[in-house]
């Protein structure tokens, strides 16, 4: 069990890594990993089935990660930042196009 928490740690940071989030959102990432994989391990453990774990899992990283968004002061995709125009608008996509506020 503590192998599977500490490789959700790895990936969740190493994918935030690829995506080049700040370093100092790194530690958020790695709590949101835990705290999904956590949710997911004991809804699945309470006999709740796999489809309903996975739902309360992704429930519970989108609350998460809207709230971080929130009191971290970063862009979420539907704020119409910089990222949310770049997927309606690529032509206009730029070297700091991704969450930038113009």
């Amino acid at each position: 069990m503590t192998v599977q928490f500490i490789t959700t740690i790895v990936g969740t940071v190493g994918f935030s890594l690829v995506f080049r989030l700040l370093p100092k959102h790194l530690s958020f990432v790695a709590l949101g990993g835990l705290i999904s994989f956590g949710i997911f391990t004991i809804a699945e453990f309470l006999g709740m089935g796999l489809y309903f774990a996975n739902f309360l899992a992704a429930a519970a990283t989108a609350f998460y990660a809207e709230l971080c968004a929130r009191v971290l002061r970063a862009c979420p995709a539907r704020s119409g930042c910089g990222f949310s125009r770049a997927l309606h608008n690529p032509a206009r996509t730029g070297k700091h196009a991704l969450c930038s506020d113009e």
